[in-house]
């Protein structure tokens, strides 16, 4: 049976129509569909004049209709030009979001505030958050930058005693360096908001090593061979009767004596001085490193022949 030319033309029809939702459903993956929900922006200050900081809201609320990928396409903002030091209502602006139709923001006006601009540039301190393992110490920090500019209204700056670079040391066991954020502080070392940090991070370069102690330790001197038939060693002095070590506490904490080189006798028939070299442990240092033996030697009386 032959098809009639009115129901050829409602098929295509209906082959248009759902060539048309196809690609509706293809072009919409991954959108977001509003339905005139409301949604959460930060907004945005625009053209704030110079030598001035604002403060109002972080928030509004946008309802929209339509389809669009990401919330962050929705602009929300208040302009500020031509503005000077006061407290204002302004109205919120939306910028227009493609695929979505703009029905309403909340508030829909906004109070803010703008206040004369101040800057102060101080140093920067560091502050120790964690300390360094057991048995470790700080020996050095350099910060760089070394001084942070401070910008905000001028009761926030006042109020800002010092800019302080937190270190968290915990695992840091020799020297390291790392970026860090910087944090304004009040004379209670509570957190000053409403001020910016120029620059927010600086660099940290942090020295760690093991802790050190001095200790002192007496000296013996220790001799090798004889002398000659016929001479006698009758006594020895040291010009330092101790000497002082410096290192590590842990390897201090082992040592009982400290040795220093021997000293020959060997063929020796008359007094004399020889320095010594003093022998410590690795990764330590100790003062003097040598010590000078003053050595008496003496004939003995030769025995009377009957």
């Amino acid at each position: 049976m032959a098809k009639t030319p009115t129901r050829t033309a409602g098929l295509k029809i209906i082959s248009v129509l759902l060539a048309v939702l196809l690609w509706l459903y293809v072009v919409n993956q991954d959108q977001i569909s509003t339905k005139q929900n409301y949604t959460d922006v930060n907004l945005q200050y625009y053209n704030l004049p110079s030598g001035l900081t604002v403060s109002g809201p972080q928030t509004v609320s946008v309802r929209l209709w339509g389809t669009f990928k990401q919330s962050g396409q929705i602009i929300a903002y208040v302009d500020l030009a031509s503005l000077s030091q006061g407290e204002y209502n302004l109205p919120v602006k939306v910028k227009p979001v493609n695929g979505a139709m703009f029905t309403s923001v909340k508030p829909d006006k906004v109070r803010v505030q703008l206040k004369r601009l101040k800057e102060n540039t101080v140093s920067v301190e560091y502050e120790i958050r964690q300390n360094p393992p057991s048995g470790f110490e700080l020996v050095d920090v350099v910060i760089e930058p070394s001084k942070c500019l401070i910008k905000g209204d001028q009761s926030a700056v006042n109020r800002v005693a010092r800019v302080i670079a937190p270190l968290e040391l915990g695992q840091v066991k020799d020297i390291s360096s790392f970026k860090v954020d910087l944090v304004a502080r009040d004379a209670n070392g509570d957190a000053v908001p409403g001020v910016v940090l120029v620059p927010g991070t600086v660099s940290v370069y942090s020295v760690v090593e093991q802790q050190k102690a001095t200790v002192t330790f007496p000296i013996k001197p220790q001799f090798t061979g004889k002398v000659p038939d016929g001479y006698q060693m009758t006594g020895y002095k040291l010009d330092h009767d101790t000497v002082s070590v410096l290192g590590p506490k842990e390897v201090l904490n082992k040592l009982t004596t400290i040795d220093i080189a021997k000293i020959d006798l060997t063929d020796k028939k008359e007094s004399f001085s020889q320095a010594v070299d003093v022998t410590v442990p690795p990764g330590t240092n100790v003062y003097p490193a040598q010590v000078t033996v003053n050595i008496d030697i003496v004939k003995l009386p030769e025995k009377e022949v009957p």
